[in-house]
């Protein structure tokens, strides 16, 4: 072979051998030292990138392992606090069942009283020092669903100040106290546009009759034709008698005439129908100047508003009026209020009746003129109505039997207002506003936590707790929790111990048991024993045992409140369970990606050894023989001696 001493080739390429093995040594001897067979990306891009993703994962869990461990000990605190609450409530019925009891005296109710005001006080303080880390636990709220709505029977407000000029009757509509009056009109309300002039006039003498026909007396009484048996002659039966048409009897007719509404005389009598004999009308003007016909046989339904015209707007503010239909009993209340803004208007209903009741409250703050006061309720109600007033409009209250407030103007400059409704129904007009608007809902008892984790089952996991305040747990009739059952809350079908022969409960009253639906006995069982939140109503005020009928009064909200502990617990206890099992899933889901994580990443030590062995061996080999070849050099230096 060629010798050369420039370029030692043989050296040259045992030499890259041996930095080759040298490179594979050293990363042999880094996976056997650190146990990974993937200790940068520059082993594998890929891998490394999956395995820093699970790790990542493996430390999210870690930390939701911890959450799920404090959130199941928070939990553990407030369900014991409860547990004390219940042992609280259990020994103040032990009490009042002893105060309902009549061996009692009242001083001995006096000592049990001051036993439950501290049990009372002492349930109220468990709920605001309950906490977890600094976080109170048991007296939270979340916000809940606000409804508003007119109830008829929630209160009756006397006005002090009249708002109708009628006299009051002697009468008045059950349920509703406020006095009742009467109009100052009888009046058709939908008068048709064209009504008849009948003029009666005796028949001419000749006039020629037919059996079976109609023909009328002087007082436009209808008789039928008929044969005289004796004579055969064109007779009419009075009284079992005949009596020949044209001598004994006189027939009378009618000329029917069509006249414009508005070109009816007033004081004149007309008729709705161009059929005799028809209605007779007497032609009268409401205050407006319309032309009506008046009425004597049908109800009356015409009203006129006088309101106040001093001290405005107070003497208005809270004031009103009502008008109930006796028909449908289809009940509409109109209130003024001061502090609303004057020409606007708010509209609610009975959620409840059929047919519903009806609340129209008329903004007035700063008018002081009875003219714009007026002109509020025209604008008020077409704004709620989306009509569009003119000065002299109708504004319909409610679509049953057409209950509408009239608008004009008196011709003095006088803007006025009167009521009317359909015509051959009663209507009563009170002086007074019954019922009141309420908000019911507005805030639920509880509040929501949430424990943070890292799997899809365990992310963003919401967790409720109970206000267990004696608000919560004693609601009053007007507080504002959002606690009461939607008609979607009821079972459906009832299940068995709802029938319709069952026992009710005797202290619901005769009366009530016997007077009320199934349906709604049903559905009062249902909210009383199944129901988890407590009836509005309850009592824990500082007399709850002091008399008899109070003892047991108290005996029937601490059920109430004894029934939504209970569920609070269960319900404490069911979140706790779920944490639990969430830690579990947590704990596998960890080990899970721990196994996944090494078989990307960590190294087979027994073949990574065996590899070690071999690059050891392979660059001891290589050095060797790169000293072989530098030795191959001296050939071609004998050569130059």
């Amino acid at each position: 072979m060629a010798s050369m001493i420039k370029n030692n080739m043989p050296s040259l390429r045992t030499l890259n051998q041996l930095n080759k093995n040298t490179n594979l040594l050293a990363k042999s001897l880094q996976k056997v030292s650190s146990g990974m067979k993937i200790n940068s990306a520059a082993d594998s891009a890929s891998a490394y990138s999956i395995s820093e993703g699970m790790r990542v994962q493996l430390r999210a869990l870690d930390q939701c392992n911890a959450n799920t461990k404090t959130g199941a000990n928070m939990l553990s605190v407030a369900a014991g606090a409860i547990d004390n609450q219940i042992d609280l409530i259990k020994r103040m019925k032990e009490i009042a069942l002893d105060a309902a009891n009549d061996t009692n005296t009242d001083a001995d109710r006096a000592i049990m009283q001051k036993e439950v005001n501290g049990r009372l006080m002492e349930l109220n303080s468990i709920s605001y020092s309950t906490e977890y880390n600094g976080r109170q636990l048991l007296n939270g709220v979340v916000p809940g669903e606000q409804t508003t709505s007119f109830n008829p029977a929630a209160q009756i407000q006397q006005n002090t100040t009249p708002v109708i000029s009628e006299p009051a009757n002697s009468t008045s509509h059950p349920p509703y106290s406020l006095p009742s009056y009467v109009p100052n009109n009888n009046f058709m309300t939908n008068t048709p546009a064209t009504v008849y002039d009948i003029i009666w006039q005796q028949d001419p003498a000749g006039t020629t009759y037919t059996l079976g026909q109609t023909v009328y007396d002087s007082n436009h009484n209808p008789y039928q034709v008929v044969p005289d048996p004796n004579t055969g002659a064109m007779s009419v039966l009075i009284n079992n008698s005949y009596q020949a048409i044209g001598s004994a009897f006189i027939a009378y007719n009618g000329n029917a005439t069509a006249v414009p509404m508005n070109n009816a005389i007033v004081g004149n009598s007309y008729s709705t129908t161009n059929t005799l004999p028809g209605n007779s009308y007497t032609v009268g003007t409401l205050p407006d100047g319309k032309k009506v016909l008046n009425i004597t046989t049908k109800a009356s339904d015409f009203y006129d508003l006088n309101l106040p015209s001093t001290n405005l707007p107070a003497s208005l503010d809270g004031q009103g009026f009502s008008v109930l239909c006796s028909g449908c009993e289809q009940f509409v209340c109109v209130q003024f209020d001061a502090a609303k803004a004057a020409n606007t208007g708010e509209h609610y209903v009975d959620t409840k009746g059929t047919p519903p009741a009806e609340c129209y409250i008329i903004g007035i703050a700063g008018l002081s003129n009875i003219n714009d006061i007026y002109g509020s309720m025209e604008q008020g109600i077409s704004q709620i109505t989306g009509t569009s007033p003119t000065g002299s409009s109708v504004q319909q209250l409610t679509n049953y039997h057409n209950v509408s407030l009239h608008f004009y103007d008196d011709g003095s400059g006088n803007k006025r207002c009167y009521i009317t409704k359909d015509d051959g129904l009663d209507l009563d007009l009170y002086d007074g506003i019954v019922g009141r608007v309420e908000t019911v809902g507005g805030k639920l008892p509880w509040k929501n936590v949430v424990i943070q984790g890292d799997t899809v089952s365990s992310q963003f996991t919401k967790l409720q707790l109970p206000n267990t305040t004696l608000d919560a747990l004693f609601p009053a009739q007007n507080s504002t929790w959002d606690i009461e059952p939607k008609e979607s809350d009821y079972p459906n079908p009832w299940p068995k111990g709802y029938e319709e022969d069952r026992t009710w409960p005797p202290e619901w009253g005769e009366d009530f048991i016997e007077n009320t639906s199934l349906e709604n006995k049903r559905k009062r069982l249902w909210r009383e024993e199944t129901w988890p939140y407590p009836a509005k109503g309850a009592i824990s005020t500082a007399s709850c045992v002091s008399t008899r009928e109070k003892a047991l009064k108290f005996v029937q909200s601490l059920d109430q409140a004894l029934k939504y502990l209970a569920n609070a617990a269960t319900t404490l206890g069911v979140q706790e369970v779920r944490l639990n099992y969430m830690n579990d899933n947590i704990v596998t889901s960890h080990e899970n990606t721990t196994a996944a994580e090494s078989v990307i990443r960590d190294a087979d030590m027994a073949k990574e050894m065996t590899d070690y062995s071999k690059y050891n061996v392979l660059a001891q080999s290589a050095q060797s023989m790169l000293a072989q070849a530098n030795q191959n050099i001296g050939s071609s230096l004998d050569l130059l001696q």
